[in-house]
């Protein structure tokens, strides 16, 4: 199924938010009893049909939802009595690959089951074909295709690069491709480093790794592709720990100058952030 990514105005400028990231509150399940008043009437069995979710509904995606109801559904009715039981149900939806942890189910009387949920936190995504394939935090695959890359508060996902050329990997596979997991560690620290401001004047992006061998040669190993035909060389990913290679920290303030030039008019068509200074070509 796929979901159509949220619509880009101006440079800079989104409709508004779209999926919820790193650090956002948990979401609860409640599965609810089949009578109204478990107490009452002493029915101790819950119908996984009959949930609501609480706490943090928008980081649950359209697309995950009957993913959702599905696992729950198998499990047919749950007798709260039934610890194992329980425990089977949890461990059902922590095998959903949008789950990253599932808490302590815990038996609400009279109403039901609470199912505490942590669910992962889409970063990037992948294109194939026509196709938006959501990244975790992670680096595993989600669920889902998008038309366009979906919309993050201020910014958007960083598309990964090279584009895939062959079958997708299998949803909750992790990345294995080199310049993917390259350009995946750079699209994680994308979100670690920059402001909603800078995501803003950031626009939409590709993260490439095309040319991953080649860090200090002309093609710049890591590169962002940005709107209206900029480049950014970027050189290694942040993990690799090579001699005299910048933190990421101070690359991604290179680029917030960067930014800052083109917010006051300065346009370029290349920001190499590699360097001690930042070198640029302006337009």
């Amino acid at each position: 199924m796929k979901t159509q990514g949220h619509p880009r105005g101006r440079r800079g400028r989104v409709a508004g938010p779209w999926l919820v990231l790193l650090g956002a509150l948990a979401l609860i399940v409640l599965l609810r009893a089949l009578s109204g008043d478990v107490g009452a009437r002493g029915t101790t069995r819950v119908d996984t049909l009959r949930f609501r979710l609480e706490g943090g509904e928008g980081q649950l995606l359209p697309v995950w939802e009957p993913l959702l109801a599905r696992a729950l559904a198998l499990a047919d009715e749950v007798d709260v009595r039934d610890r194992a039981a329980v425990d089977d149900l949890a461990a059902t939806v922590a095998a959903l690959p949008f789950v990253a942890e599932v808490g302590l189910a815990e038996v609400l009387w009279p109403d039901g089951i609470s199912l505490p949920l942590r669910l992962h936190s889409p970063v990037a995504c992948l294109r194939q074909g026509d196709d938006y394939l959501l990244v975790s935090e992670t680096g595993t695959l989600l669920p889902g295709a998008f038309f366009a890359p979906p919309a993050v508060g201020a910014g958007y996902l960083p598309v990964l690069g090279p584009s895939l050329l062959g079958p997708p990997p299998e949803v909750g596979a992790p990345l294995t491709d080199p310049r993917l997991r390259a350009a995946f560690e750079t699209a994680l620290s994308l979100w670690q480093h920059l402001s909603p401001e800078d995501l803003a004047s950031l626009g939409a992006c590709v993260i490439d790794g095309t040319f991953l061998a080649d860090p200090a040669g002309e093609h710049g190993g890591l590169r962002l592709e940005l709107e209206e035909r900029r480049v950014v060389l970027w050189g290694r990913p942040p993990a690799s720990g090579e001699p005299g290679e910048l933190p990421v920290a101070i690359k991604w303030k290179h680029l917030e100058k960067g930014l800052e030039h083109l917010d006051k008019g300065a346009d370029w068509s290349l920001w190499d952030v590699r360097w001690d200074v930042p070198e640029w070509v302006p337009r």
